[in-house]
């Protein structure tokens, strides 16, 4: 874990710890749940109301001969032709579905011109000059958590990731690294 000018916080640790823990189980849990649903079958209904029906004696049934049948004769089936086949399948695998990359953990201070930014300003991130899908975040009590995960087929590992707060660019960045944690705090110039 790097941090930007002196020690990192327990709550800070905590916050990263928490938030890399969300991000699996969501990535995890996904559809999972129908797997172990159990058919629930109605339990027999009991009336203890009602006695049973008293049991009565009936009389044994008489016996009469029958006729004997005549046997029929049958007939055999005719045998069943065999295919023999002369070239023998082979199985094969469905590719195995890969684990997701853990994302890299950004957390910090957001501050433009020196000052906290308000309430619900973007942070964005972005690799190559292009804004990673998925990863802006908005400012909340001047601090920012972003998860930058790297989208399928896509490889961002030691790409530099450069930040955004609002429309400024920040002037820290950082290489991107797979199950990273940094505390990163910004800071941007400019007026929004």
């Amino acid at each position: 874990m790097q941090a930007a000018g002196g020690k990192v916080s327990m709550k800070t640790i905590s916050l990263i710890l928490l938030t890399l823990a969300a991000s699996a189980i969501v990535v995890t849990g996904c559809g999972e749940e129908d797997r172990y649903k159990e058919e629930r079958k109605p339990e027999p209904s009991i009336n203890r109301t009602q006695a049973p029906p008293p049991q009565t004696s009936t009389p044994a049934p008489a016996v009469a001969p029958t006729n004997t049948p005549a046997l029929a004769p049958t007939v055999a089936p005719a045998a069943t032709p065999v295919i023999a086949l002369t070239a023998t399948p082979t199985a094969t695998s469905a590719p195995a579905a890969s684990a997701p990359t853990p994302p890299h953990v950004f957390t910090g201070t957001a501050t433009r011109n020196g000052a906290a930014v308000p309430n619900g300003t973007p942070v964005t991130a972005w690799i190559d000059n292009v804004q990673v899908p998925g990863a802006s975040v908005l400012v909340i009590d001047d601090r920012y958590t972003l998860l930058l995960g790297q989208p399928g087929g896509v490889a961002y590992a030691g790409k530099t990731v450069r930040f955004k707060v609002g429309n400024s660019d920040a002037t820290q960045s950082q290489p991107w690294e797979q199950g990273g944690a940094t505390v990163l705090n910004l800071t941007a110039t400019g007026t929004n």
